[in-house]
């Protein structure tokens, strides 16, 4: 008859009738006032009445008198959720998973809550746990990749591997996105903690995730470098000792190919290695200096090359790309195919016209460094994930409220030193209707930014060669101007900067990065060695100082993503030219241009130690302040300076 009553009460319940539900369960807790299932039930009807706090206070209380009561627990972690007390939510929840009968319904409610906290690496802790039990959901895919950009697991998650692959072989994702995480994961997977490593070629050939991460990505973690390097010196032997290489291990060497073209065969090489590369390469090129060379032979000693040296080097390499050159074997045609890609930008490179003279020697010297190194290369690039500019700096700075030309899908848009323009692409994907100029000192980087720009059919882009130093074609009529990694590789970056602010219209914005003295200071160690033992910017000066890094005789540099392949390296380690900020100086020159300062391009609240320094989010506007936070933190500002600033006006 009791359990009738209750039984009865959920009824009325599930009917919506909720007085009459909350008068059966109060007749009956009069009479029964410890009875577990009356009191969850009665919460659920205060709830569902809006009586949530009473709910929440009902089920506090009977937990402290049957603390292992799940049920209890559950309902209680909802009901937290429903009212925004997600780190209340979270104490209840997360013990629970273990000890709940159906662990899938508490990871769902633990989902909710990670998500509105924004604790991305406990989220994706559950997306991986609800894979390993069959229970992840497509519709959970979206926020799964952007939990995948923010954080990784440390340890190999074999269930996770499927959802790195899809992530990254989808044409719109950017792989650098996750190339810690997938770095990580794979270090992981092998036990990659060192250059020596027993595994042998064979191991990878049927592995998609090792095929799938090196052919996608420039991967950034030091034992995977030294695997990489023993697994091509194994290659190689085979080859000189047998003649052939197996068929077996194909996929391995195109892969290993393919690596070493995107870090730009910066992983060191012994003398041994060289001189054999050496001699297939001279073979090759007389091979291909008759007109009946046996393509097979040649195709696949190219592979092997390929593992240690760009291909499109090799003297009379043109009878393998051009339009009449004879089919290459299929496993093959990868590495075709990024030959194909350079030499289109060879030929763009050349139909790149001046714009304006540069003058200045710095510039001229900048100009050469990366006319040899375009920086940085790239694969691919997605839009933002905003519907216009302003959303999307409302979404990053305080208490920030854009003005209209920020909204306006036609905004004038102007990028200063685009480089290989991965910036530029983003930007005219995210906002199609935008007239966007761009322009930089290299030819080869303007190259790839076309050739980019041709790969996702974008013709609303500008392209010209010019020093912001001298460039005179523009009016004053951008509502935005991007300078991000530029200025401070100019003489005068103030003089640079008070150039690009004449072309901004009044009340227009700038985006701007500047390298910070503080975080770089383990850097500038390493370059006043460089400066010291008087080391040129070649590929063997760079894979010196890395072997260096890696053997602990400099600084370790392994975290930065940039040491990962020469281009980035050089520009790490090697440029010509570089100037440093602390932000006491970064807001005098602010004050020196009249500029506002409106914020820094990060998601404060994730930072360490937020609260301490900015009890009042407000003070996240006070330069001042961040130079007190950056004294603790000092590897805050790794990357860039990277902030917002507007030019009073209309």
């Amino acid at each position: 008859m009791e359990n009738h009553i209750i039984k009865l009460a959920e009824d009325k319940w599930n009917q919506q009738d909720y007085p009459a539900a909350a008068d059966m369960l109060d007749s009956y807790l009069f009479k029964h006032p410890n009875d577990l299932t009356a009191i969850n039930l009665r919460a659920l009807v205060d709830h569902s009445m809006g009586n949530s706090e009473h709910a929440v206070t009902r089920l506090s209380k009977a937990l402290g008198q049957a603390p292992n009561a799940l049920l209890l627990q559950y309902n209680l972690g909802v009901i937290l959720n429903d009212l925004a007390r997600y780190e209340e939510a979270e104490k209840i929840l997360v013990p629970l998973v273990e000890s709940h009968p159906n662990p899938v319904t508490v990871l769902r409610q633990l989902e909710r809550t990670y998500a509105r906290l924004k604790n991305f690496g406990a989220l994706l802790d559950v997306y991986i746990w609800l894979m390993e039990l069959n229970a992840f959901e497509d519709s959970c895919r979206p926020n799964l990749h952007h939990c995948m950009e923010y954080c990784s697991p440390l340890n190999y998650k074999p269930a996770f591997e499927p959802e790195i692959i899809r992530y990254l072989t989808d044409d719109e994702k950017d792989p650098e996105a996750i190339r810690k995480l997938a770095s990580i994961q794979l270090s992981a997977k092998y036990q990659l903690k060192s250059s020596d490593s027993n595994v042998t070629a064979k191991e990878f050939a049927d592995d998609p995730f090792f095929l799938c991460v090196l052919t996608t990505l420039q991967v950034s973690d030091p034992g995977i470098e030294g695997l990489l390097i023993a697994l091509r010196r194994e290659l190689l032997a085979d080859v000189v000792n047998t003649g052939q290489l197996d068929d077996l291990l194909v996929p391995v060497a195109v892969a290993l190919a393919i690596q070493n073209y995107f870090n730009e065969y910066v992983h060191a090489i012994d003398v041994d290695e060289q001189n054999v590369i050496n001699q297939l390469i001279s073979g090759v090129s007389e091979n291909l200096s008759v007109d009946d060379f046996d393509v097979d032979t040649v195709t696949y000693t190219l592979l092997i090359i390929a593992m240690y040296s760009n291909p499109c080097d090799i003297p009379n390499i043109g009878k393998m790309l051009g339009s009449d050159s004879p089919q290459w074997p299929t496993p093959l045609t990868p590495i075709r195919d990024l030959l194909l890609d350079e030499k289109e930008r060879e030929l763009l490179a050349s139909e790149v016209i001046a714009q304006s003279s540069i003058e200045d020697t710095v510039s001229q010297k900048v100009q050469r460094q990366y006319e040899e190194n375009p920086y940085p290369r790239w694969l691919r690039c997605c839009p933002m994930a905003y519907r216009s500019l302003a959303e999307r700096l409302e979404a990053v700075l305080f208490d920030f409220s854009a003005t209209e030309p920020l909204h306006n899908s036609r905004l004038n848009l102007l990028i200063a030193g685009c480089g290989t323009g991965k910036q530029v692409v983003q930007y005219a994907r995210s906002f199609p209707e935008a007239r966007i100029v761009a322009f930089d000192l290299s030819s080869k980087s303007l190259a790839y930014t076309q050739q980019k720009l041709n790969q996702y059919n974008l013709t609303n882009v500008e392209l010209f060669q010019a020093d912001i130093l001298s460039v005179e074609q523009f009016e004053n009529d951008f509502d935005v101007i991007v300078c991000t990694g530029v200025l401070h590789h100019i003489k005068e970056p103030v003089t640079a900067w008070m150039r690009l602010l004449s072309m901004l219209r009044d009340g227009g914005y700038m985006h701007i990065a500047l390298y910070s003295r503080l975080a770089r200071g383990h850097i500038n160690n390493i370059r006043d060695v460089i400066e010291r033992e008087q080391l040129t910017p070649d590929v063997h000066s760079i894979r010196d100082v890395r072997t260096r890094v890696m053997t602990g005789e400099l600084n370790d540099l392994t975290n930065s993503s940039d040491f990962y392949s020469a281009s980035n390296c050089r520009d790490l380690l090697f440029h010509i030219q570089e100037k440093q900020y602390d932000l006491p100086e970064i807001k005098d020159i602010l004050a020196e241009l009249q500029l506002d300062f409106l914020g820094f391009d990060k998601e404060v609240k994730r930072l360490p130690g937020f609260q301490e320094f900015f009890p009042d989010q407000s003070m996240s506007l006070d330069l001042d302040c961040w130079h007190r936070y950056e004294q603790e933190y000092p590897d805050t500002f790794a990357a860039m300076y990277s902030f917002w600033c507007a030019k009073p006006g209309a």
